[in-house]
């Protein structure tokens, strides 16, 4: 470290506050510490309709995976992808595995 006079060093820390001081200014003009507005009181958003959908307990267009042994207690499916997205097994599904096409796992009804 480099010995710097007395006054020197003085000089330096004024200047430094008067940097920090200016800054601290300057943000206050250009919305840095704002205030964030409230959110007013929206209604809650209204249910999805859901249709024909609402059979399924998992329904997807990018695939369906599992890890290890599943247990899936319902329908599901993959549309407009095909069958072979689906990676579980009827073993693993109580209810019947959709596909649009025969790749993948064989349509099966579940017990």
């Amino acid at each position: 470290m480099l010995a710097t006079h007395p006054r020197e060093e003085e000089q330096m820390k004024r200047v430094l506050a008067i940097l920090i001081a200016l800054s601290l200014v300057m943000s206050m003009f250009t919305g840095v510490f704002a205030p964030v507005p409230k959110a007013r009181g929206f209604a809650s958003p209204l249910p999805v309709n859901l249709l024909s959908a609402s059979d399924f307990v998992i329904l997807s267009e990018s695939g369906i995976t599992d890890a290890n042994l599943s247990t899936i207690t319902g329908n599901i499916g993959t549309y407009p992808i095909t069958g072979a997205a689906i990676h579980v097994t009827c073993a693993e599904v109580t209810g019947t595995i959709y596909s649009s096409d025969a790749a993948g796992p064989l349509p099966c009804q579940g017990d």
